[in-house]
């Protein structure tokens, strides 16, 4: 990626629960599809073997019949209706 305030742009879209902040996991769906975009423009194989890992797409965990959430700046697992982390206090 070499035209940061374009990728920015770009990435902004991929801000899935629209908190105004780019989890792990949203920003590299940015760079993938960025990637895929400007794949014609000759850097997409040096590109194409960086975030090969599979994307974790999986349902909320769930312990019992309560079901958590991940916080979007620090990953911790809050209860499903929490509204701060327990963490680092982030508003959901």
């Amino acid at each position: 990626i070499t035209d940061r305030d374009a990728f920015v742009s770009h990435a902004y879209n991929f801000d899935s629960d629209d908190n105004g902040y780019l989890k792990k996991q949203e920003l590299e769906a940015a760079a993938k599809a960025w990637n895929t975009d400007h794949a014609s423009e000759g850097d997409s194989e040096a590109n194409a073997d960086e975030g090969d890992e599979a994307e974790d797409d999986s349902p909320p965990t769930t312990t019992g019949d309560v079901e958590e959430k991940a916080c979007g700046i620090c990953d911790t697992m809050n209860a499903h209706d929490a509204t701060e982390c327990s963490a680092c206090k982030f508003a959901f």
